[in-house]
């Protein structure tokens, strides 16, 4: 619109603080409209609006109270013989010095000129009364008067106080005889310390004068009360406006008149009249009309028109419509709806306060909020969309992998375990949980990722990625750690259970006999004699079927260790090597018995005791796990491995434990039976 404007059919050229505010307008439209031109100024008029500014100045009266002890005569003051003369005496005297024109002169004249009143913050000055002082005698409330209260010791009894000794009665002794109290002497009282004996104290609160004086001065006191007497048909932003810029601020709206004063009774009014210059802007923005009232010459506005919440309204609606991208691309095609995208895509909490106020008010906060919620609600949706997609994926993945972990016993691969010796449980817990539960944690993370990748896709490279993946997480991971564990308790009993059963037991065959065994030559039992007795560790020479003296030393030291042997030497030590007989070597702290083989309790020595005992003590402090040990010239090594508190057959109360001991000696490895050990004097011993 042209500088110049039509007010009231005359040509005026449109004030700066006006134009300012057209400027504003337009800075909330830029943007945010489609028309090029922005808020278009279609007519302006003007209107003045009466305003009287008043200040009531209300004059009342007080006292200021001065209290002396005693009865004494004031001199130049009004004796009242008691309080309801006195109140009498000062309503009547001050109320009718209050409402005398000469006292309102007085007030003027203290105050000053009406301008001094209006346009300065100086407190009213004080007044003193032309009347008083006043004054009364009043009796001490404490005491009545007197001068004196009861003594305020709770024992004490007309100022004679109880024998604590005696009780205040007279004693005798065995005879009939009185005796003498040592602490009234017989009297069974004694002087109260307190009151000195006369029952009586001086009272606190006069000092023992009974009487006081009050002596009331009276004052004058002026109070202002400030207002504005508006027409009835006042505008709305008139009245804002001076609610905000308030009594002292009514010039800066107002062209004013003189002050003037007058009196009413107890009040002096000081009333300046002026009138308040409205001027109404009616704007249209893309169609959309509206307008603005601006009060005074700087224009003042007390609250912007929302016409933005009109104008943006059907761009909200195709946002409301929309999904995913597509809203966030229709809310970019507007500075209010694009400023609260760009905010939740880059996971802040859209600053509602601030995009009102860069706009200058001219869209509402419900609006703002409108379009955040709308918003947030697609970002949600969209995140959840981008989330399900890959869980699904993701669900499919792990059910392999829990199939996996079943079917393999990679921890028996891996140790070499067997029936009798199970893989170590940690390795056996990191397969059956530890890899699934990494396969779950690498899903949870891909997620992350994958998400991230496709929603910067999908919004750009500068968003930041979906927070919510909703219940999708819970679900999947959630079911597979049921679909694991149900699979593992229906082939294995459980996780991390030993997954290796026994061999089956040898099944007899029955059919033709067979033909009685061809008889051994000399040559051949003495050789067979020869390999049972280097399984044995009793002889180190040659195989060779010859009676030297090796094999006789050897077959010499096999004498005693077993009962029930064949009579033949050659016969005992096949019959030892095979375990056909067991030998008597008791070997209990080595932690090895008959149910090992006669090679390996042979071989062991007594040098061997301490370091399977040192074994022996970490496997149990560490059930489950095996611990190993080594002979001292590397010949004979054991792997040790507790699994369990076991039961004291005996019932001696002992602290007992089953356990598994493999033993490695140049006969061969040996593992022994499931054995039960059982701690005595401090050693453990082999309860065979």
């Amino acid at each position: 619109m042209p500088a110049d404007a039509m007010f009231d059919g005359i040509d005026h050229t449109l004030p700066a603080a006006h134009q300012e505010l057209l400027r504003r307008l337009n800075h909330a439209a830029a943007g945010n409209c489609v028309s090029a031109a922005g808020v278009v100024l279609e007519r302006v008029s003007r209107r003045d609006v009466p305003v009287t500014a008043v200040l009531t100045v209300s004059v009342s009266w007080a006292t200021d109270v001065e209290t002396r002890a005693g009865t004494g005569a004031v001199r130049a003051a009004t004796f009242c013989r008691n309080a309801a003369e006195l109140d009498a005496t000062l309503t009547r005297e001050l109320d009718a010095e209050v409402a005398a024109v000469e006292t309102a002169r007085r007030v003027a004249a203290l105050i000053g000129t009406p301008e001094r009143l209006f346009d300065g913050d100086e407190p009213f000055p004080a007044l003193p009364s032309m009347r008083g002082p006043y004054y009364v005698h009043e009796p001490c409330r404490g005491c009545n008067g007197g001068g004196v209260r009861a003594c305020t010791n709770p024992a004490c009894r007309g100022g004679k106080v109880e024998c604590a000794l005696c009780g205040g009665k007279p004693r005798q002794d065995g005879d009939g005889r009185p005796l003498r109290c040592d602490g009234c002497g017989g009297t069974g009282v004694f002087r109260c310390t307190v009151c000195a004996g006369s029952g009586v104290v001086p009272c606190d609160e006069c000092a023992g004068v009974g009487q006081f004086t009050h002596i009331h001065r009276p004052r004058l006191v002026a109070k202002p009360a400030r207002g504005f007497a508006l027409p009835s048909d006042v505008p709305e932003a008139v009245r804002a406006t001076l609610d905000a810029v308030g009594y002292d601020g009514f010039a800066t709206v107002a062209e004013v008149q003189p002050g003037t004063l007058r009196h009413s009774g107890t009040r002096l009014l000081y009333e300046r009249a002026g009138t308040v210059p409205v001027l109404t802007l009616a704007c249209a923005c893309d169609g959309v009309a509206f307008e603005v009232e601006a009060v005074g010459p700087d224009a003042v506005v007390p609250a912007m028109p929302a016409f933005l919440d009109a104008v943006l309204a059907p761009l909200l609606a195709r946002i409301e419509a929309a999904s995913g991208a597509g809203a966030f691309g229709i809310a970019a095609l507007s500075r209010v709806t694009g400023t609260i995208a760009d905010a939740i895509l880059a996971g802040r909490l859209p600053e509602l306060d601030v995009l009102v106020a860069e706009h200058e008010r001219c869209v509402s906060r419900a609006f703002a909020a409108r379009a955040a919620a709308a918003l947030q609600r697609i970002h949600r949706a969209a995140a959840l969309r981008t989330a399900r997609g890959f869980w699904q994926c993701a669900a499919g993945a792990l059910a392999p992998v829990s199939l996996l972990v079943a079917a393999v016993d990679l921890p028996a691969l891996l140790s070499g375990a067997t029936a009798e010796e199970p893989a170590p449980l940690a390795l056996r817990a990191l397969w059956d949980v530890g890899v699934p539960a990494a396969a779950g944690l690498g899903a949870w993370l891909a997620a992350r990722e994958w998400s991230g990748r496709a929603w910067r896709a999908a919004f750009g490279a500068g968003t930041a990625g979906p927070q919510e993946q909703g219940a999708w997480p819970v679900l999947v991971l959630g079911g597979a750690a049921v679909l694991h564990l149900g699979v593992m308790a229906a082939w294995h009993g459980g996780l991390a259970t030993h997954r290796i059963e026994p061999g089956p037991e040898p099944v007899a065959i029955v059919g033709e006999p067979l033909p009685p065994p061809r008889a051994l030559t000399p040559a051949e039992r003495i050789a067979a004699a020869q390999r049972a007795l280097a399984r044995l560790g009793r002889y180190d020479g040659a195989i060779d079927g010859k009676l030297g003296e090796g094999t006789k030393s050897g077959l010499a030291g096999l004498a005693g260790l077993a009962e029930g042997m064949p009579d033949d030497p050659l016969d005992q030590a096949v019959a030892l090597a095979a375990d056909r007989v067991a030998v008597r070597v008791a070997t209990p702290d080595r932690l090895v018995g008959p149910g090992w083989s006669n090679a390996t309790r042979l071989r062991l020595t007594p040098d061997d005791q301490p370091r399977i005992s040192e074994a022996f003590a970490a496997a149990a402090a560490t059930p489950g796990v095996a611990r190993e040990w080594t002979s001292g010239d590397g010949m004979r090594s054991g792997r040790i491995t507790v699994t369990g508190r076991a039961e004291d057959t005996k019932g001696r109360q002992r602290p007992c434990v089953a356990f598994a001991h493999v033993v490695t000696t140049p006969a061969g490895r040996d593992a022994g039976v499931p054995a039960r050990a059982c701690r005595s004097a401090g050693r453990w011993l082999l309860e065979e």
